[in-house]
């Protein structure tokens, strides 16, 4: 993320921590710690929600959230601490957990505008989410900016005045003037959702198009292009074949993760095509972790598994880790973090 993004503070309380019927109260709170003068860290305390609420997505599934707004104000590692205090017949236990954020400058100037998506959200039909389109330190006169999105199998919907979801497959927005360099969320304005119509064929998928273009500098338009698939709890879907046109590393998925993710990449190219591929993990300040991948792979979409333990079969801490991909003579690194 960039200097002046909302931080979306997010921390798991797995079921082992959970006794029969639950506990009598839970105080779940995040201590953030940014980099401060003197190589010290500042430190500020804010509630955690599992009620749908400050960014939390699903009710009651022991996955406390808070969205934090404008907190990153400098560049750096920013170390997040969630404190849970449970309450049980009078007795009150603590668990702590915690992992770091890195936070970016912001770009040059010259490169400014700038949207955040994803290459790929799993959901489950039925699932309703609102989208969020970011747009950061636009480099800019002040200026509107023309947001339509695209969708190709009816999954782009918008909330009624009745509370009811009406699908569309196009929906075209445009935004307030933003001044030059304030980064913005447009999902403040826009009643946009994702609806996933109940009965979808588990696999099925939809790309979302998202075109952003400034009024005032039509040429200077950016796209982002996610796709959402249905994944049914317990089930795998099956997969079409598929033939990349394109070398890609994609985000870990999950991601904060504990205690083992999963990396998907991308090798262009026909069937037949070998490329010699390197996948190697390294810790924040460089320093080589495990290496996952170094061998000949064919053309197509990969996955690998990564335990969260070094090259010596030790379990690594907790923090940031990137992993590097090197293959058909490119290069792609990505980050993760793995909790405590």
């Amino acid at each position: 993320m960039l200097v002046g993004q909302p931080i979306l503070a997010t921390f798991m309380m797995t079921e082992l921590n959970r006794p029969p019927g639950g506990w009598d109260a839970v105080e779940a709170r995040v201590d953030l710690y940014r980099p401060g003068g003197g190589g010290l860290s500042t430190a500020e305390t804010y509630q955690l929600f599992d009620d749908g609420t400050h960014g939390d997505k699903n009710i009651g599934n022991n996955t406390w959230s808070n969205l934090i707004p404008a907190v990153a104000t400098q560049p750096g590692a920013h170390r997040l601490r969630a404190v849970f205090d449970l309450t049980l017949g009078g007795q009150t236990v603590r668990r702590e957990a915690q992992y770091s954020v890195i936070v970016e400058p912001e770009p040059a100037p010259g490169n400014c505008l700038r949207i955040h998506c994803n290459d790929s959200v799993d959901v489950a039909a039925g699932w309703q989410t609102q989208l969020v389109a970011c747009l950061g330190n636009l480099c800019l006169e002040p200026d509107s900016y023309e947001v339509t999105m695209v969708d190709t199998e009816g999954w782009l919907c918008v909330r009624l005045e009745d509370g009811a979801f009406e699908s569309v497959y196009q929906y075209q927005y445009t935004s307030r003037a933003i001044p030059g360099g304030e980064p913005t969320c447009l999902d403040e304005e826009m009643n946009v959702f994702i609806c996933v119509p109940p009965g979808t064929e588990n696999g099925a998928t939809t790309e979302l198009t998202l075109v952003v273009r400034p009024r005032n500098n039509p040429s200077a338009v950016q796209r982002c292009v996610t796709t959402y698939r249905v994944v049914y709890p317990g089930i795998t879907p099956v997969e079409p074949p598929h033939t990349p046109s394109r070398f890609a590393l994609h985000a870990a998925f999950p991601n904060p993760f504990n205690p083992s993710t999963e990396i998907t990449f991308e090798l262009p190219g026909d069937a037949s095509l070998q490329h010699v591929t390197s996948l190697q993990i390294f810790d924040v300040h460089g320093q080589f972790v495990r290496t996952l991948v170094d061998g000949v792979r064919g053309a197509g979409r990969h996955t690998v598994a990564w335990d969260g333990r070094d090259e010596m079969g030790r379990r690594a801490s907790a923090g940031v880790y990137v992993y590097v991909l090197e293959a058909a003579g490119q290069r792609a690194s990505e980050k993760m973090v793995m909790l405590k």
